[in-house]
């Protein structure tokens, strides 16, 4: 015999969400280690729906802040959009940098001289690279 209580009708007429909503919560009160994955497992599926629900923002802060003499700060990026600039773009920026059109420098990004003169194909690199 199986006993419900009627708080707990809505894992049974509620949808999967509902039901895995609930398993986490059970065992992450004892099992450290899932509940350390599911934190992560969250943190990253947040930073994965900021980048595609916020597509422009994140392209105009990147053509906007090249342009600009004093570049992009990698921090202030980060900490306005939740998400890890190097690791998101990191491919586009070493072979931006390669190329010389782009200088990494500490905390900030910004286009070379070289770079300036070619700023549709630095801007056309990240659109490539997010897609």
């Amino acid at each position: 015999m199986v006993m419900v209580s009627p708080a707990d009708s809505e894992l049974i007429a509620g949808g999967s969400d509902e039901r895995r909503r609930f398993m986490d919560v059970v065992i992450s009160q004892y099992d450290k280690e899932y509940l350390d994955a599911l934190i992560r497992y969250n943190k990253a599926l947040t930073q994965r729906n900021t980048l595609l629900k916020s597509e422009l923002p994140v392209e105009e802060e990147l053509f906007l802040g090249l342009r600009k003499k004093s570049g992009i700060s990698i921090q202030r990026f980060e900490d306005k959009f939740g998400l890890p600039l190097m690791e998101v773009y990191g491919q586009a920026i070493d072979d931006l940098e390669k190329d010389g059109l782009i200088l990494v420098e500490k905390d900030c990004i910004r286009m070379s001289k070289k770079g300036l003169f070619l700023g549709d194909t630095v801007a056309e690199k990240f659109i490539l690279e997010q897609k």
